[in-house]
This record gives structure tokens, sequence and C-alpha cells, in this order.
């Protein structure tokens, strides 16, 4: 039996023709999307708009709101975002607690985070992940702003779906979800096999931890590998609500 079907297997999942079926990340979007009528996707963590981008790329045509606190990665945010009408920007992070947080910016700004990279993300992206400056910025829960960005956008119903893409800082996204929880449909997070963030969970944490808020995996695709030795450090999970 093959890895990534053992690992499912650990959490009560068979992997069943992934390859043939979803061969990507975004041929699985699309499909989850349809079946599920996702009309409003919150992008947390989205950096300098390379999601949005992507689910454009991929037809997706409904509403995007993207979270965006590091200032750099805002000006090219709102300037992409200023040519798509159904493209909103809030200019702040999600997670646990409403208050002000210091943002570790690093070389490469994909690797902003809450958390400090430990040693071994230096030595796997060693020109990526220096701390190039920290930024005070505000964070909010999402359960405390959902309604109010609900009313901005043209739906009767809006069917969310969560992305978080946050550098080991998803949970406290999720976290910042209970009251509003029942409202997401399915979600997005990228897990690590091997941490790369000071105190961030890892994937079996992160896979109990979703199990807990009531949500099932529907796939599992591979973002980051240790070419030195083959290991899987980070896989982006999807998860659907259990029916």
């Amino acid at each position: 039996m093959r890895l990534h079907r053992r690992f499912a297997k650990l959490f009560g999942y068979d992997l069943l023709h992934i390859k043939r079926r979803h061969p990507s990340l975004e041929a699985h979007l699309s499909v989850l999307f349809e079946q599920i009528e996702i009309n409003l996707v919150l992008d947390v963590g989205a950096n300098t708009g390379q999601y949005a981008t992507l689910l454009r790329e991929n037809g997706y045509k409904g509403n995007i709101i993207s979270f965006e606190p590091v200032a750099r990665n805002l000006a090219v945010l709102e300037i992409k975002a200023g040519k798509d009408p159904l493209w909103h920007i809030c200019p702040y992070g999600l997670g646990a607690s409403n208050q002000f947080l210091d943002i570790n910016v690093t070389q490469l700004s994909t690797f902003s985070s809450f958390l400090t990279p430990n040693e071994y993300a230096g030595q796997l992206f060693t020109a990526d992940t220096p701390i190039e400056s920290i930024e005070k910025v505000e964070v909010k829960r999402l359960d405390a702003v959902y309604d109010d960005l609900c009313s901005v956008i043209n739906e009767d119903v809006v069917v969310p779906y969560l992305k978080m893409d946050t550098q080991g800082y998803d949970l406290e996204v999720l976290k910042g979800c209970q009251n509003i929880i029942e409202e997401i449909e399915a979600f997005q997070s990228e897990i690590s096999l091997i941490p790369l963030y000071e105190n961030m969970p890892d994937h079996i944490e992160a896979l109990k931890y979703f199990q807990k808020l009531g949500f099932s995996l529907t796939g599992m695709y591979q973002v980051t590998r240790d070419r030195s030795n083959q290991l899987l450090v980070e896989m982006e999970c999807v998860m659907r609500k259990n029916a």
C-alpha cells in the first residue's frame, strides 16, 4: 500500500483512483465548488493574490474576499483586485482573537507569518525565510466580521469556502470561526508533515482538529518536498462539512 493511502487510512479514509479522477488541486476544486455551489471564497493569507488569480483562471466566477495584513503585499493585491468587481480586499489578518500582532515579514513574502521560521525552514529555504522586517498588524475573528462581509456581496444565500494559507496559523483562524462554523461548507488548509515554524501544529494535530469540527477529507495535494531525502513537508488539505 502506498504511503498516501496508508496515511489516509489512519484517519478512516480510502483514496481510490485519486490520480485519475482529480489529478490536481484545481481539478478537485472545480468539482467540489460545482457540487456544493460555492459562491464565496474567503481567501485568508492572500499574499499578492495568487490563489484568487488561480481560481479565476480555473473558471470560478463568484465572489472572493481576500485577507492580507502585510503592507507590501496589499499594494499589489489591491491593484489586481481593482480590475475585478467581485474580488474584495480586507487589509487585516484573521485569528482566534481581535487584537494587534507582530507579523514576521520574510525575504520571500509567501513565508511571512505570525510565527517564527524554525531551523529546518532555514535549511530548506535558505534564501527565502530570513526575517526582513516586523509589522504590527490588525487581526480579527472571522465570526466577528462575517455578517458585514456577507452584506457587501450580492447573494441571497451565501455558500462559503474558506481557504487558509497562513504559514502555521490556520488553526487559530478556525478558532476564530467558532460562532459561524456551521456556515462553512468546506475549507482548505496547508498542513505540515514537518513543521517549518516554531510552535506550529503538525498534520496529525491539524487533521484531528478538523475532524472534531465536523469535517471530512476530500483531497490532499503535495506542496513541498525535501529533495534531499524525498520527505513530504507540506500538503494542501481540502475538507468538506459532514452531511
